[in-house]
């Protein structure tokens, strides 16, 4: 069973990097014609796929020739609480950075 555990200055670290390129990658979106995908939206629930992909066709012009399958299978599906060894940690600093959202219950598993 693998486990890890998280740094809170290299999650720190991550989370700045990777604000400031979302902030850079929603600039450069602004000015393009796009279809934004959510993954626990559009992909997270097989039921959704050909909803998403029937979203993607339409928004570049075609049309689906054939159902939707795929045979990739979620092979996590342990609770963050199961993974991340010092979990209790690194869920008061997600806290202290406004994104506890991301631990919501249903999420944990994610």
């Amino acid at each position: 069973m693998l486990t890890v555990h998280v740094d809170r200055d290299d999650l720190h670290a991550r989370i700045r990097y990777n604000k400031a390129m979302r902030a850079r990658e929603q600039e450069i979106l602004a000015k393009i014609p796009h279809l934004s995908l959510v993954y626990e939206r559009d992909l997270l629930d097989p039921a959704s796929h050909e909803r998403t992909v029937d979203a993607v066709l339409n928004h570049i012009g075609l049309t689906r020739a054939r159902p939707v399958s795929t045979e990739l299978r979620k092979i996590n599906t342990r609770p963050l609480t199961e993974i991340v060894e010092n979990y209790e940690e690194f869920s008061g600093w997600v806290e202290e950075l406004e994104l506890g959202g991301l631990l919501a219950p249903d999420a944990k598993s994610r």
